[in-house]
């Protein structure tokens, strides 16, 4: 299975889709939360400017990616490693279930430091067949 970016850009101003989607982008903006929007295979496919900065890559770099990638080095509250198997987006794209409230530390190896996040996944999927569809990963900031 693949998954495909799409460019939003190309709407046409003023139609329906192009205003939800300027709304909705809009609104992930305003959250002050990370938010990342992944496709059924789990690769991102759109990442706010808050998951951007928590997550400590370019939005670039980040798309097309899993956020089980090896890019990405997660620990447990404990210090120890988080296997990417625990990972919430994992966890939820096999479970088809949400998985709420798990707090990971994300480190930085240039900066040598870590962020620590309470992550939330919520799969997304067509009713009428259980048919995943992708899923929203929400990451907020419990650093302070």
């Amino acid at each position: 299975m693949t998954s495909k970016v799409k460019d939003f850009s190309q709407q046409a101003p003023g139609s329906s889709e192009s205003t939800l989607v300027e709304k909705s982008l809009s609104l992930f903006e305003s959250l002050g939360m990370g938010v990342v929007c992944q496709a059924a295979d789990g690769k991102i496919i759109f990442a706010n400017s808050t998951a951007v900065r928590l997550l400590g890559l370019p939005l670039k770099e980040i798309l097309g990616r899993k956020l089980t990638d090896p890019q990405w080095k997660f620990i447990r509250e404990d210090g120890s490693p988080f296997p990417r198997v625990d990972h919430p987006a994992a966890q939820a794209l096999r479970s088809k279930s949400a998985v709420t409230d798990v707090i990971m530390g994300i480190t930085d190896q240039k900066r040598k430091n870590c962020t620590w996040v309470k992550i939330s996944t919520i799969p997304q999927k067509l009713a009428e067949k259980n048919q995943l569809t992708g899923a929203y990963t929400i990451l907020e900031d419990s650093s302070n």
